[in-house]
Parts: structure tokens; C-alpha cells; sequence
């Protein structure tokens, strides 16, 4: 999903659901508000160059699997 332009989600990303999930790449794109925090199963996650604000959900710690995070 990366490189769309995309500004944000009509609600609240869900992730939890995704469980299967294991490289997520929302960079390039125009993300504002807080970081969304993926499900646990997440290897891979680029969010950089968006317009994101807020602190950084303490959440991202828990994340195990994580062994990329581009942020």
C-alpha cells in the first residue's frame, strides 16, 4: 500500500484480525494522526515518510516477530 497518496483510514485500523499478516508497507504516502500498530504475527513494517504525530504506542514493544521497522 505503499506510494498511493493514502491521507488516513475512515476509522480506527483493526489490525488484530490480520493474523496471517507478516510484512506491512504503508510508506510514501500521506498517514496522519497516530501510528497504527500492527498484529503480533508482523515481521516487517515500513511506515517512513507519512505525516504522522502523536508518541509512539508502547505496543510497538511488544511486537516479537518484528525485525524490520522503518520508520
Amino acid at each position: 500500500m505503499s506510494n498511493n497518496f493514502l491521507t488516513g483510514f475512515e476509522q480506527a485500523p483493526d489490525f488484530p484480525p490480520w493474523t496471517n499478516l507478516r510484512v506491512l508497507d504503508l510508506s510514501r504516502n500521506e498517514l496522519q494522526g497516530s501510528l497504527p500498530v500492527p498484529p503480533p504475527s508482523i515481521y516487517v513494517y515500513y511506515i517512513a515518510n507519512n505525516m504522522f504525530s502523536g508518541e509512539i504506542s508502547p505496543m510497538i514493544c511488544n511486537l516479537s516477530l518484528l525485525s524490520i521497522l522503518e520508520m
